[in-house]
């Protein structure tokens, strides 16, 4: 019970969130560039969106992987994320010109990649807990 609690914890709900950021992200820029209804609420492209989303969610245990590199763990979550693209989007949609998708989504990635390394930057190192003094009363 506790795998599947750690796994809708780990992976369900980061593809969720990730799903609705998708959507809404994609109807905004569709709202502001037409008045048409979106294409984007199609089953099939939802379910496209869905599969990306779980698949990226999927893919972050690289980063819990402590024996990694940070850059090692981004080029593997890289390799992933290309491979999830090219399942979710390319064989769905054969018209697609393959090289194109992959050079979007890898600038996508990029993106994500840099505020991901400055939100490591900027951010206070956590203090390790055997250098601390504080003595844990509960278990």
């Amino acid at each position: 019970m506790e795998g599947i609690k750690k796994f809708v914890k780990n992976t369900i709900y980061p593809a969720c969130f990730i799903f609705t950021l998708i959507l809404l992200v994609s109807s905004l820029i569709h709202a502001l560039f037409s008045l048409s209804v979106p294409l984007i609420f199609k089953p099939v492209s939802l379910f496209q969106f869905f599969l990306f989303s779980f698949l990226l969610s999927w893919s972050s245990i690289v980063f819990k992987d402590k024996k990694m590199s940070f850059v090692g763990a981004h080029f593997l979550h890289y390799a992933i994320f290309l491979l999830n693209v090219f399942v979710s989007f390319i064989l769905f949609d054969t018209k697609r010109n393959i090289f194109v998708t992959l050079l979007v989504f890898s600038v996508f990635y990029l993106v994500g990649a840099l505020v991901a390394l400055i939100v490591r930057k900027v951010s206070p190192k956590k203090p390790d807990e055997k250098k601390t003094s504080y003595k844990k009363q509960f278990k």
